[in-house]
């Protein structure tokens, strides 16, 4: 039976310059680019532009620039909130004044994204252009995305099986945007479609359980030369990469703990709370084949948006593949992924059944 290998992002805004570090010190190690090492690659949110950056044939050094370049216009702090009411700017500021004794932060969050969706456009258009998700002939490549427009998760994909031919011609950018679009932090996205998207990291902060859900979606469903070879499910191997974890220890003021107090805490409090809880069916379904790499948050500072923290960040991925190096590199990147081809619309030997329970 032949090896399957999935690598996983997870989401965690800015913090994801832990795991370009970490890439860059490995493949500096291996002497080898890891993209060319794994069968799938899920990532989520910023773990998404690493994920699909190792897609279109990025290295280690090349995402580390991408982060040093991007990360400070993309969190750069927006021009403070002007109401278009002359009557409510007239009184805004003591509303700010008296809104803020019950919420940390600016309260200028409550009435627009905190950063600008444009900015991160650019950013992502400097990198991968008008490449498309078909365009990927490395490893398979998974992102997932909530679909507001629905009302459910979406999973974008490389054309590996049949449900992901509708996302061929997507641009990588739009994939990115919509992955990317974490509410509060950035304006949801409009997809080609006119279908609104939302950060995958809503439900999916932490992909592998995408990543392993897919290796066994391909291992029951597909037959021919575009698929994976037959592989046991004892033979799925997983490497996952996270973006920091944290204790939480809030101290909610009594029973008027209301929006007000939740809003500026809930998407950090959430997705890390998210990530640690994924982790425990991983371990308990593949044991001693999955392998784990992450970083315990040094303090509150550490959010999302923590640009001032960059550099420390990258420089602890790099600590981390120090420390794991010799391990990783003995147990994942011995492995040659047999080539996969694109599934073409007139493939009909995958019948994409949902369910997947002769799979386990």
């Amino acid at each position: 039976m032949a090896r399957f290998q999935i690598l996983a992002f997870d989401g965690g805004g800015i913090r994801g310059a832990f795991g370009v570090g970490f890439l860059q010190e490995l493949e500096s190690q291996a002497d080898r680019k890891l993209r060319d090492c794994f069968d799938l690659i899920a990532g989520t949110s910023t773990g998404a532009i690493t994920a699909l950056g190792l897609g279109v044939g990025f290295g280690g050094d090349d995402l580390v620039e991408l982060y040093k370049r991007s990360g400070p216009k993309i969190f750069a702090p927006q021009p403070e909130y002007v109401p278009d009411s002359v009557w409510i700017r007239h009184i805004y500021p003591y509303v700010k004044k008296v809104i803020s004794l019950k919420a940390s932060g600016d309260i200028d969050h409550f009435f627009r994204s905190r950063y600008s969706s444009k900015n991160l456009r650019e950013c992502l258009h400097e990198h991968f252009g008008s490449c498309q998700m078909k365009d990927i002939e490395g490893p398979r490549v998974i992102v997932p995305s909530i679909n507001l427009t629905d009302g459910e998760p979406h999973i974008f994909g490389t054309p590996h099986l049949p449900i992901h031919l509708p996302d061929a011609d997507l641009k990588i950018l739009d994939v990115l945007m919509a992955t990317t679009a974490a509410p509060t932090y950035f304006s949801h996205y409009e997809m080609p479609d006119g279908s609104a998207h939302a950060d995958g990291g809503l439900w999916a902060n932490s992909p592998g359980l995408l990543g392993l859900a897919e290796a066994l979606r391909l291992r029951q469903l597909c037959v021919g030369d575009h698929c994976a070879p037959p592989f046991s499910t004892r033979e799925i191997f997983m490497l996952t990469v996270g973006t920091g974890t944290a204790k939480f220890s809030l101290k909610p003021p009594g029973e008027d703990a209301g929006a007000i107090y939740w809003a500026p805490q809930i998407a950090d409090v959430m997705l890390s709370s998210q990530v640690q809880g994924l982790q425990v069916p991983l371990r308990f379904l593949l044991a001693d084949r999955v392998k784990q790499v992450n970083f315990q948050l040094p303090d509150k500072s550490w959010k999302l948006d923590a640009v001032q923290h960059l550099d420390e960040m990258i420089e602890m991925g790099r600590a981390a593949a120090r420390e794991h190096g010799d391990e990783i590199i003995e147990k994942f990147l011995q492995h040659i992924p047999d080539p996969f081809d694109h599934v073409e619309d007139d493939a009909h030997d995958v019948v994409d059944d949902p369910s997947l329970e002769s799979a386990l």
